[in-house]
């Protein structure tokens, strides 16, 4: 009985020691999450949207652009897209502006322009045309 009770108890301090002196979880080395009431980086710092725009939907063949905006050490890039105000681009261009943005580790803020003047401007989308445009 005293045996049985000393291998409980030994069992029961392994167990309390390996919950003490466990190492933290690994953390993903890139990434972004939320830290708070802000987003962090991967190292804990702020995160700081730099970038420009990239005007896709009028310039779909000028793609080095998202080499040249990384080139300014940029991390983001806000790409104008349009669903049929003008030049609809399509989901295998989309696509391609997605894959363009990993390729130079940029984030991509997709922007459908159609509904950009909507109240001041002829031909601007409602919030209603833009999502039935991109739903069709």
């Amino acid at each position: 009985m005293t045996n049985r009770l000393g291998l409980v108890a030994a069992a029961f301090v392994s167990l309390l020691v390996s919950m003490i002196v466990a190492p933290a979880p690994a953390h993903a080395a890139t990434g972004l999450q939320v830290g708070g009431t802000r987003i962090v980086e991967a190292d804990g710092n702020p995160f700081v949207m730099r970038g420009v725009s990239h005007a896709h939907t009028w310039f779909t063949t000028q793609t080095g652009s998202f080499a040249a905006i990384k080139t300014l050490r940029a991390n983001t890039v806000r790409v104008v897209l349009s669903g049929g105000r003008w030049a609809p681009n399509d989901a295998a261009d989309v696509a391609n502006v997605v894959s363009l943005c990993r390729q130079n580790r940029l984030i991509c803020v997709l922007e459908n322009h159609d509904t950009t003047g909507y109240g001041e401007q002829d031909g601007a989308y409602t919030l209603g045309q833009a999502v039935a445009v991109h739903h069709a």
